[in-house]
């Protein structure tokens, strides 16, 4: 932005200085360019016309000049055209200064969120083409990292430097994958900061005495930071296959079940900044049954309790581990034949901070006598930042055995352990919250859905988030019982709606809400519970198919949540957030939600409260109703079969029936009547036999007369799917006597 000034001895002539320095301000330190002199300038001169008057160079004092101007001055310098403000004359000019090639190393950060392997392809940001650089090796020294060609040095300090030799580091250990490409490999549940190692790369330098190419060697260094939640598989071991998580057999021996996965699972590389959610990882995907398709299971019986009641010696399985965070996660399979587990949490004291137990049995509506896969049966959050040792005991008690019919005990259950997740391995460690901050995911606020659901519709958190069916009324307490353990099941039509509030002054950097599908492919649909969704405010859902078991993370766009700030500083969402189960009814697809994560940029208190308006709840509502009636209309072919009051006359002031037949898929009925006024009867009521729904309303006629009524059958989210049947109720006064049929006498002799 340099301007014109007037030339001294000059009159009516200017000039402005052109700087190379002022292009290095905005030059990027990853610029793969560098200025060949920075002392390089131009100063152009002109004339109140505008005339190309011609130029002047500086340079640094032993180097070459390179800076280039076109056109030159004279014949060159027509004008390009007329200023539209002032309608004066101009001419562009044109200045280059030359650069060189910027050749250095830039570190690498990934953060980790899964006890996966994870791939770093170093060289992909490093600035090393022009000179034929690879990734040479590794080592542990960090601190004499020397990244620019200048420092180049000669011989490698390298520790490893063939490909798949291993670097042991404190928490994993590192490997060469190829030319570009680094492994790192976990091998701990007690990473409490950033793992730092360097490598090194070997660039084409050129021999002082004969003027030869000979190796030389940069180095830079790659930051392995644990994320805010780590989610270890239930094999989780290092690679002379000793395992992390402990299974000692006890009177009964664990088994590995499930197909397993063929091949090393690498985890995502998730580079700081890059925009990453942590707790999500593509690889987990397509998980339909266990974690990575393999559990660890064991199966505890009566006679083992009797056994160990006859020797003291004898112990129950159980499985152990030791990790460094706030809480874990203990990842389950529930069904008809799991029983109970007890959990026990010590600090490295020896001390017991926490003793649990819990029934992991279900069989219930969600799916009866069915699979319900990776359920975080057992949930402790909230411990102070530090080391612990978990002990999973299986026992067997006859009073947590669900197995036999009629209720009774069936002799055995079994327990299984899916994987571990831990909350907030490096909390308060400043690396690591600095990754956190760039990826807007530190400091998380996290709470379990289905707990702060409930305590919504007992009136402890009024405006919490609110079940929706769209095809029924919902009923809150009925829906405690509906879904096992920790989390929120919904199936095809039902939604959840909340609108959120901080407590605290900070606007928050994030919202996400793990999902994932118990049963199978589900269709969910997440976003603004607007009134109106506007596509031009960005007020908008997102769609996915879930096919995974696996519980991710999924974050609720910035643009449906529209924070806006109030009055005492707070942070409230512009609108109510909806997420939808939308899945083809009646498949017994499940949507299954376990927490709600909020995360900030700062240190605050986190905490949030829900908003949630009668009126948002009911536009949600709304909205499922009339999107799934939109979507699932040809589904549908509901049909009246048959329409009829129970009697052909009926008297004034007195209940009466009427009997309508349809097909099991009906949903509702609506009477009209010949005004098109919708009737609502007394009472009504149906059953099912035969293949048909059998339908009972009663009605009173307080006026004597002829009324016409149509009958309508509605299928799931009102969809009409029938002609309307027409019935006909004749009211007569109940004080009119009704004749008997006249008969003739019969003859003398009988009837012939």
């Amino acid at each position: 932005d340099a301007a014109f000034v007037p030339m001294s001895g000059a009159d009516g002539h200017y000039s402005v200085e052109l700087k190379a320095a002022d292009l290095k301000k905005l030059q990027s330190e990853l610029s793969a360019y560098a200025l060949y002199d920075e002392r390089a300038a131009v100063t152009i001169h002109t004339d109140t016309m505008g005339t190309w008057g011609g130029y002047s160079i500086t340079k640094g004092n032993t180097l070459t000049a390179t800076t280039a101007v076109w056109p030159k001055p004279g014949a060159d310098a027509t004008f390009d055209g007329v200023d539209d403000a002032g309608g004066n004359n101009f001419t562009n000019v044109t200045v280059a200064f030359a650069v060189v090639f910027n050749v250095k190393l830039i570190p690498d950060a990934v953060v980790i969120d899964f006890g996966l392997p994870v791939d770093i392809n170093v060289m992909q940001n490093d600035l090393v083409s022009q000179v034929s650089g690879q990734l040479y090796g590794l080592t542990s020294n960090t601190t004499d990292a020397k990244p620019d060609f200048a420092n180049a040095y000669e011989p490698s300090v390298a520790d490893v430097t063939n490909v798949g030799g291993k670097l042991h580091l404190e928490y994993g250990h590192a490997t060469i994958r190829n030319e570009t490409t680094i492994r790192y490999t976990p091998s701990s549940m007690q990473m409490d900061k950033p793992e730092v190692f360097g490598y090194e790369v070997e660039v084409t330098g050129t021999s002082e005495a004969d003027g030869t190419p000979t190796p030389k060697y940069i180095s830079s260094t790659v930051t392995v930071i644990p994320a805010t939640t780590i989610y270890y598989e239930d094999n989780f071991s290092n690679s002379d296959g000793t395992s992390y998580i402990t299974y000692n057999n006890g009177v009964s021996e664990w088994e590995l079940v499930g197909q397993g996965v063929s091949g090393t699972v690498v985890q995502d590389t998730d580079y700081v900044g890059s925009g990453n959610n942590y707790g999500y990882d593509s690889h987990y995907d397509n998980c339909a049954t266990f974690s990575l398709d393999q559990a660890h299971k064991v199966t505890v019986k009566k006679e083992h309790y009797d056994s160990i009641l006859a020797d003291s010696t004898k112990t129950w399985p159980t499985a152990s581990f030791r990790f460094t965070g706030t809480g874990f996660d203990v990842i389950s399979l529930t069904n008809a034949e799991t029983g109970m587990i007890m959990v026990q949490v010590k600090d490295t004291d020896g001390t017991i901070v926490k003793s649990v137990f819990v029934d992991t049995h279900y069989s219930g509506e969600v799916v009866v006598n069915g699979d319900l896969y990776q359920i975080p049966v057992i949930n402790i959050y909230g411990l102070p930042h530090g080391t612990y040792d978990v002990t999973i005991t299986v026992p067997y008690l006859e009073m947590f055995d669900h197995t036999g019919s009629d209720g009774q005990p069936g002799g055995s259950y079994d327990m299984y352990i899916d994987g571990i997740r831990i909350y907030n391995p490096a909390d308060g460690n400043d690396v690591a919250h600095g990754a956190h901050t760039e990826d807007d995911e530190a400091y998380p606020y996290v709470q379990e859905l289905r707990n702060m659901m409930i305590a919504a519709a007992s009136g402890g958190q009024p405006s919490g988030p609110v079940f929706v069916d769209g095809n029924a009324t919902a009923d809150a307490n009925a829906y405690q019982s509906a879904g096992p353990n920790n989390e929120v099941y919904l199936k095809s039509g039902q939604a959840i709606v909340f609108a959120l509030q901080t407590v605290g002054t900070t606007k928050p950097a994030g919202v996400y809400v793990s999902m994932k599908s118990p049963t199978g492919e589900v269709k969910v649909r997440y976003g603004s519970a607007a009134e109106v969704v506007n596509e031009s405010t960005g007020l908008k859902y997102e769609e996915r198919n879930m096919v995974t078991t696996s519980d991710m993370y999924y974050e609720i766009p910035e643009n449906v949540l529209s924070w806006e700030q109030q009055a005492d500083g707070t942070w409230k969402t512009k609108v109510a957030v909806q997420i939808a189960n939308t899945s083809t009814p009646g498949q017994g697809q499940i949507l299954a939600l376990t927490n709600l994560k909020v995360t900030y940029a700062t240190p605050t208190n986190g905490e949030v409260r829900f908003t949630t308006t009668q009126q948002q709840s009911q536009v949600a509502y709304t909205q499922i109703r009339d999107l799934m009636a939109e979507l699932y209309a040809d589904s549908y072919d509901t049909e009246i079969r048959s329409a009829a009051f129970a009697t052909r006359t009926i008297d004034v002031n007195k209940t009466t029936e009427l009997n309508v037949v349809t097909s099991t898929d009906a949903n509702a009925l609506i009477i009209r009547d010949k005004k098109g006024n919708v009737i609502t009867p007394e009472s009504i009521s149906y059953e099912d036999k035969d293949g048909e729904r059998h339908w009972k309303l009663t009605m009173t006629h307080k006026v004597s007369g002829i009324y016409i009524y149509k009958v309508s059958v509605e299928a799931a989210y009102g969809i009409m799917t029938d002609t309307p049947a027409t019935v006909v109720a004749y009211v007569v006064p109940r004080s009119v006597v009704r004749p008997k049929p006249s008969m003739p006498k019969p003859p003398l002799f009988g009837w012939m």
